[in-house]
């Protein structure tokens, strides 16, 4: 139920309430003068309205709490959606590269470029020699 209707509800439980307690001091009270009555419902009236007042404020503040949360939520699903396109990004990667280093040439061709490369960048040129 959405707060709208919750609004709706209990103002028609008020409502109601009004109804009910006007007439329920009208029998009761018709053999009291008009102006006690009166004041009576006013003050019933003003209560009651008091108590209205108190349940929208509420009820407003736990609407925007509700949305706050909400809006915190759709940012971390958001943040997990990027994460899961990058993660699975990173799989078709891999995918591709053992699809590429599944032949035992290749592999072994690359690994001797590699090496050739670290020998060359870490040791002097006369200090090794290279098969053809």
């Amino acid at each position: 139920m959405d707060s709208q209707a919750t609004v709706l509800v209990v103002g028609a439980l008020i409502i109601t309430a009004f109804v009910i307690l006007y007439f329920q001091i009208k029998k009761l009270t018709e053999s009291k003068s008009k102006d006690e009555t009166t004041k009576l419902l006013t003050q019933l009236v003003s209560d009651m309205r008091g108590s209205m007042d108190k349940t929208t404020s509420s009820m407003v503040m736990q609407t925007k709490a509700i949305n706050e949360r909400l809006d915190r939520a759709a940012q971390v699903i958001s943040g997990v959606s990027k994460s899961v396109g990058e993660m699975t990004e990173l799989g078709r990667s891999m995918r591709d590269l053992q699809e590429f280093l599944r032949s035992p040439k290749l592999r072994g061709q690359i690994g001797e470029s590699i090496l050739k490369d670290l020998l060359g960048q870490t040791l002097p040129k006369q200090n090794f020699h290279l098969q053809n």
